[in-house]
Protein backbone atom coordinates (compact mmCIF):
# COMPACT_ATOMS: atom_id res chain seq x y z
CA UNK A 1 0.00 0.00 0.00
CA UNK A 2 3.17 2.28 -0.52
CA UNK A 3 1.32 4.05 -3.05
CA UNK A 4 0.35 7.69 -3.16
CA UNK A 5 -3.87 7.64 -3.27
CA UNK A 6 -4.02 9.46 -6.74
CA UNK A 7 -2.48 6.86 -8.18
CA UNK A 8 -4.58 5.25 -7.36
CA UNK A 9 -7.48 6.67 -9.31
CA UNK A 10 -7.62 6.90 -13.12
CA UNK A 11 -9.91 8.86 -15.16
CA UNK A 12 -13.09 7.76 -16.66
CA UNK A 13 -14.85 7.69 -19.97
CA UNK A 14 -18.02 9.79 -18.12
CA UNK A 15 -15.79 11.91 -16.08
CA UNK A 16 -15.77 10.08 -12.81
CA UNK A 17 -12.84 7.94 -11.37
CA UNK A 18 -12.32 4.65 -11.24
CA UNK A 19 -10.46 2.36 -8.82
CA UNK A 20 -7.30 0.62 -10.12
CA UNK A 21 -9.34 -2.69 -8.90
CA UNK A 22 -12.26 -1.32 -11.29
CA UNK A 23 -14.65 -0.35 -8.98
CA UNK A 24 -16.15 3.37 -9.37
CA UNK A 25 -15.87 6.34 -7.54
CA UNK A 26 -18.54 8.98 -7.28
CA UNK A 27 -16.51 12.21 -7.52
CA UNK A 28 -15.81 14.25 -10.81
CA UNK A 29 -12.54 15.27 -12.23
CA UNK A 30 -13.25 18.74 -11.70
CA UNK A 31 -14.02 18.44 -7.88
CA UNK A 32 -10.80 16.39 -7.43
CA UNK A 33 -9.20 19.34 -9.36
CA UNK A 34 -10.47 21.61 -6.96
CA UNK A 35 -9.73 20.09 -3.42
CA UNK A 36 -6.10 19.90 -4.83
CA UNK A 37 -6.19 23.23 -5.76
CA UNK A 38 -7.87 24.19 -2.44
CA UNK A 39 -5.06 21.98 -0.30
CA UNK A 40 -2.60 23.23 -2.26
CA UNK A 41 -2.98 26.71 -0.62
CA UNK A 42 -2.81 30.80 -1.73
CA UNK A 43 0.55 30.66 -3.33
CA UNK A 44 -0.85 27.76 -5.65
CA UNK A 45 -3.46 30.24 -6.97
CA UNK A 46 -1.20 33.12 -6.77
CA UNK A 47 -0.17 34.45 -10.62
CA UNK A 48 2.96 36.76 -10.57
CA UNK A 49 4.69 38.48 -12.66
CA UNK A 50 8.15 36.34 -13.25
CA UNK A 51 6.14 33.51 -13.92
CA UNK A 52 4.91 35.08 -17.10
CA UNK A 53 1.49 35.25 -15.86
CA UNK A 54 1.55 39.12 -16.02
CA UNK A 55 0.96 41.78 -12.87
CA UNK A 56 0.25 40.05 -9.46
CA UNK A 57 -3.72 39.59 -8.88
CA UNK A 58 -3.17 41.30 -5.15
CA UNK A 59 -2.83 40.29 -1.82
CA UNK A 60 -2.75 36.48 -0.23
CA UNK A 61 -4.72 36.24 2.56
CA UNK A 62 -2.76 36.22 5.25
CA UNK A 63 -2.81 31.90 6.70
CA UNK A 64 -3.37 30.95 9.73
CA UNK A 65 -0.46 30.37 11.91
CA UNK A 66 1.38 32.10 10.25
CA UNK A 67 4.99 33.75 11.65
CA UNK A 68 6.57 37.25 10.38
CA UNK A 69 9.48 36.51 7.96
CA UNK A 70 11.59 39.13 9.66
CA UNK A 71 11.46 38.68 13.42
CA UNK A 72 8.99 35.53 13.61
CA UNK A 73 6.14 36.79 15.99
CA UNK A 74 2.97 35.42 15.00
CA UNK A 75 0.86 38.09 12.72
CA UNK A 76 -2.29 38.97 13.50
CA UNK A 77 -4.16 39.24 10.61
CA UNK A 78 -6.43 41.98 11.61
CA UNK A 79 -3.28 44.18 12.30
CA UNK A 80 -3.44 46.87 10.36
CA UNK A 81 0.31 46.94 10.51
CA UNK A 82 0.30 43.34 8.79
CA UNK A 83 2.21 43.43 5.36
CA UNK A 84 3.33 41.13 2.55
CA UNK A 85 5.77 40.90 0.06
CA UNK A 86 5.20 39.17 -3.53
CA UNK A 87 8.59 37.42 -3.79
CA UNK A 88 9.38 37.38 -8.13
CA UNK A 89 9.12 33.25 -7.60
CA UNK A 90 5.29 33.77 -6.67
CA UNK A 91 5.76 33.38 -3.00
CA UNK A 92 4.55 35.57 -0.37
CA UNK A 93 6.05 36.53 2.95
CA UNK A 94 4.03 38.35 5.71
CA UNK A 95 4.99 40.50 8.43
CA UNK A 96 3.90 41.50 11.62
CA UNK A 97 5.04 45.54 11.12
CA UNK A 98 5.74 48.07 8.87
CA UNK A 99 9.17 47.95 9.92
CA UNK A 100 10.06 44.76 9.85
CA UNK A 101 8.95 44.54 6.42
CA UNK A 102 11.11 47.64 5.43
CA UNK A 103 13.75 45.80 6.69
CA UNK A 104 13.03 42.68 4.44
CA UNK A 105 12.66 44.91 1.81
CA UNK A 106 15.69 46.67 1.74
CA UNK A 107 17.89 43.84 1.59
CA UNK A 108 15.63 42.37 -1.31
CA UNK A 109 13.92 44.79 -3.22
CA UNK A 110 16.12 44.81 -6.37
CA UNK A 111 16.51 41.00 -6.61
CA UNK A 112 13.21 39.05 -5.26
CA UNK A 113 10.62 41.76 -4.69
CA UNK A 114 7.40 42.22 -7.07
CA UNK A 115 4.91 43.95 -5.02
CA UNK A 116 4.27 44.92 -1.84
CA UNK A 117 1.10 45.05 0.07
CA UNK A 118 0.13 47.15 3.21
CA UNK A 119 -3.10 47.71 5.37
CA UNK A 120 -4.17 51.22 5.17
CA UNK A 121 -4.58 52.68 8.71
CA UNK A 122 -8.07 54.42 8.37
CA UNK A 123 -9.47 52.13 6.28
CA UNK A 124 -8.11 48.73 7.25
CA UNK A 125 -8.04 47.75 3.45
CA UNK A 126 -4.91 46.52 1.79
CA UNK A 127 -3.66 48.87 -0.86
CA UNK A 128 -0.10 48.94 -2.79
CA UNK A 129 3.23 49.56 -0.60
CA UNK A 130 5.00 51.30 -3.49
CA UNK A 131 2.09 53.68 -3.79
CA UNK A 132 1.48 54.16 -0.05
CA UNK A 133 2.39 56.95 2.02
CA UNK A 134 4.29 56.33 5.53
CA UNK A 135 3.94 58.24 8.25
CA UNK A 136 6.77 57.71 10.82
CA UNK A 137 7.67 58.84 14.64
CA UNK A 138 3.91 58.12 15.22
CA UNK A 139 2.68 58.11 18.56
CA UNK A 140 1.04 54.83 18.19
CA UNK A 141 1.99 51.63 19.49
CA UNK A 142 3.05 48.78 16.63
CA UNK A 143 3.94 45.41 17.24
CA UNK A 144 7.38 45.89 17.36
CA UNK A 145 7.58 49.25 18.40
CA UNK A 146 8.28 50.78 15.41
CA UNK A 147 5.58 53.76 15.05
CA UNK A 148 5.06 53.42 11.33
CA UNK A 149 1.61 53.56 10.04
CA UNK A 150 0.69 53.35 6.46
CA UNK A 151 -2.10 55.11 4.19
CA UNK A 152 -3.35 54.97 0.89
CA UNK A 153 -3.55 58.82 0.56
CA UNK A 154 -0.78 61.27 1.25
CA UNK A 155 -3.69 63.59 2.41
CA UNK A 156 -5.10 60.66 5.19
CA UNK A 157 -1.45 60.62 6.36
CA UNK A 158 -0.91 64.33 7.03
CA UNK A 159 -4.42 64.73 8.53
CA UNK A 160 -3.36 62.38 10.78
CA UNK A 161 -0.22 63.56 11.48
CA UNK A 162 -1.57 67.17 12.31
CA UNK A 163 -3.97 65.69 14.71
CA UNK A 164 -1.60 63.13 16.23
CA UNK A 165 1.44 63.65 15.85
CA UNK A 166 4.35 62.22 13.96
CA UNK A 167 7.66 62.49 11.65
CA UNK A 168 7.75 62.56 8.50
CA UNK A 169 5.84 61.18 5.65
CA UNK A 170 7.06 59.11 2.79
CA UNK A 171 6.91 56.76 -0.22
CA UNK A 172 8.30 53.10 0.60
CA UNK A 173 11.32 54.11 -1.25
CA UNK A 174 11.75 57.27 0.31
CA UNK A 175 11.08 55.18 3.68
CA UNK A 176 14.25 52.71 2.82
CA UNK A 177 16.04 55.41 2.19
CA UNK A 178 15.97 56.92 4.85
CA UNK A 179 16.49 54.52 7.32
CA UNK A 180 13.14 55.19 9.23
CA UNK A 181 12.91 51.33 10.44
CA UNK A 182 16.49 51.32 12.11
Amino acid sequence: MGRCPAALLQPTVSGGMMKSNGSAVKYPVRLLLLILLLLAGPAATHVSAASGGGKAQGPVAVPDECYCTECGMTINKSSLFASEIILKDGKAVFFCDLGDMMLYYGRNKGAKVSVVYVKDYVSGTWVGGRKAYFLSGADVRTPMRYGILAFGAKADAEKFKSKSGGGGIYTLDEAISAGIYK
